[in-house]
């Protein structure tokens, strides 16, 4: 019946989905439906408006969060059960404080800014004696940009660079020596703090399935860096909409951060 009333349609066509639909990037959010509402236009290729599923049982409505997404891309998602009609779930409150946002310089920042978050004890433009009179017959300090103490394993992050005889000095005194630049990529950052923090991580593209939550099969995707601490942590540089940040912690206990 929907066919042949946009068949009679100048404005609108139906169509049958061949593949899901891509909404927003970053995150890449990839929902199933089966049929697209196209808008027509003269200049421009057909812009599809809405999409429509057919649910059959409860466990094939899409959470909220995911429609609520699609809506704010400009894109409806309408959900109907052949027996009762139009279906969908009851809305879904998260509680969540706002996403956390790290400085993205400069570097220095960037780095003690992460570990504060991970609560490791990173102390920020910590002084450190590098000749003392006693042993040297003077005394010198420089400043560093964190200084992480782990135990007994002392790490430093630097960034500038420093003259030799002090880098000698520091790494035979016990200290391990992290450079970073305010020219390079925040991620790059992150990832030499992390490995020489010893702060289990990985980097990649991470895809989460709704059919791994016994959800439809819906997707989120994106780039980042999953550090494993207390719970799963996602560090992006993008922002994220405040209901995928829900269902992300709801169902996969993940944890988003942004630089």
């Amino acid at each position: 019946m929907l066919k042949k009333i946009f068949e009679k349609s100048k404005s609108y066509e139906l169509i049958r989905a061949e593949k899901p639909l891509a909404v927003g990037s970053p995150p890449d959010v990839e929902i199933p439906v089966d049929w697209l509402i196209n808008r027509k236009t003269a200049a421009q290729p057909p812009k599809t408006v809405q999409g429509l599923r057919l649910v059959y049982h409860n466990q094939d409505v899409l959470p909220p969060a995911i429609t609520h997404f699609a809506r704010a891309n400009s894109l409806a998602i309408t959900e109907f059960s052949p027996r009762t009609g139009l279906a969908g779930r009851p809305e879904e409150l998260y509680h969540l404080s706002p996403m956390t946002v790290l400085p993205k310089s400069p570097a220095g920042e960037l780095g003690h800014a992460l570990l504060s978050y991970l609560k490791l004890p990173a102390e920020k433009d910590a002084e450190i004696r590098v000749f003392n009179l006693e042993k040297d017959g003077f005394n010198l300090s420089i400043k560093v940009d964190v200084l992480l103490a782990q135990g007994e394993k002392k790490t430093v992050v630097l960034s500038r660079t420093l003259p030799e005889e002090f880098i000698h000095v520091l790494r035979k005194s016990g200290y391990e020596l992290i450079f970073v630049s305010d020219q390079d990529n925040p991620a790059t950052t992150l990832e030499k703090i992390l490995r020489g923090g010893n702060v289990p991580f990985a980097s990649g593209y991470f895809l989460f399935s709704g059919t791994d939550k016994n959800q439809p099969p819906y997707t989120i995707g994106f780039q980042g860096i999953k550090v494993k601490a207390d719970r799963d942590i996602y560090v992006v540089n993008f922002d994220v909409h405040p209901d995928l940040l829900g269902l992300l912690k709801e169902a996969w206990s993940a944890t988003l951060v942004r630089y």
